[in-house]
This record gives structure tokens, C-alpha cells and sequence, in this order.
């Protein structure tokens, strides 16, 4: 049934039980199978609208990766790639300094979890990494001690360089660099 059309009209009769027509009250389609036993099945039916948010073409052709970072598709484990951390004296609600020495940029587009201090619990993206200096988009809510421990994990800008180089995940790259860019297609 998946797919199949769905329609509810409603009937409308004279005294005679003679039929004067009908108006179409609902149409949709079978989506997914919710419940199923020997006697019954539980189906969810999908207005017409649904096909609305369907994204066409099923697999768009862009030169950057349509995985999420690790996600299932991409296929690396985030507790793989995570680095504990010290924040150091002189940091702000802005900025953390840390000892870290991965490259900058490694951190770009990445998250933090605070993991004691005030912002205990606290998930935060990462704008920049440069020089031990982690800075982010607005300010977390209480300016860190020196002392405070978080964990830092990695941000991907979705290029076959950084899934090769920096991830070794070339295997799960869904991009496609050498599309041409749109202005230069005809």
C-alpha cells in the first residue's frame, strides 16, 4: 500500500435513496506502516502536501559532502574525535584559551561541552580555532574560570580535502567536487 492514493468523499442522497453526488472531503496518499498484526494494520495517511517537502532530486550533485558530521551515513564515532580540555586564565564569555595543540581550524565549525563550571552541561559551537583560542558566534552564559574542563570536538566544512585529510573518511564522502559550479554550466 505504500504510496497508494487515499480518498474520502462524502455521498449525499434524496429521500428516495436515489445519489445526488459527491464532495470530495479529503485526498492523500499511504505512508508509513505504523502497527501491523494478524488481524489488523495501523497506516498513516499523508495529505497531499506532504510531497511538498520532499527534497528533488533525491540526490542533489553539490560539490560538498550531504552527510551530517558524525552521523550514520558519515560514519565516524564523536567520541573518537573528542579532546578534553583546560580552560586557561584569560578567558571570557567569548573566547576560551586553551593548551590544545591541534592546527587552527581544526575546531572551525565544531562544539564544545562544558563538563564542570558554571556552564556545566553547556553545548556551544565553535565560530574559530586559532592559536589555542576558541571563539564563538555570541557569548556562553557565565564567563568560564580558569580550572573549568570541556570537551571539544571538531567541525567539518564538508570539502573532500577535510573528509580525506583530516577525518580519513573518504570512504563516506557523499559530495561531488568536480560538478561545475552553477554560473558555468549551460
Amino acid at each position: 500500500f505504500d504510496g497508494a492514493a487515499f480518498r474520502i468523499d462524502r455521498l449525499f442522497m434524496d429521500s428516495a435513496s436515489n445519489q445526488m453526488g459527491t464532495v470530495l472531503r479529503f485526498s492523500g496518499f499511504i505512508g508509513a506502516l505504523d502497527e501491523l498484526t494478524r488481524s489488523s494494520a495501523k497506516l498513516t495517511v499523508n495529505a497531499g502536501t506532504a510531497y511538498l517537502s520532499m527534497q528533488l532530486p533525491a540526490l542533489i550533485l553539490q560539490p560538498g559532502c550531504t552527510n551530517t558530521l558524525f552521523d550514520a551515513r558519515c560514519g565516524l564515532a564523536k567520541t573518537s574525535f573528542a579532546d578534553s580540555l583546560v580552560v586557561q586564565a584569560g578567558s571570557t564569555a567569548n573566547k576560551i584559551i586553551t593548551t590544545s595543540a591541534r592546527p587552527d581550524g581544526y575546531f572551525d565549525n565544531g562544539q564544545l561541552v562544558f563538563t564542570s563550571g558554571p556552564n556545566n552541561g553547556l553545548v556551544k559551537a565553535v565560530r574559530q580555532y586559532q592559536g589555542g583560542l576558541i571563539s564563538f558566534n555570541s557569548p556562553v552564559p557565565f564567563a568560564p574560570n580558569a580550572g573549568d574542563t570541556f570537551t571539544a570536538y571538531p567541525g567539518c566544512d564538508k570539502t573532500q580535502a577535510t573528509c580525506s585529510g583530516k577525518f580519513t573518511n573518504l570512504a563516506n564522502f557523499e559530495g561531488f567536487p568536480y560538478v561545475p559550479a552553477p554560473e558555468t554550466a549551460i
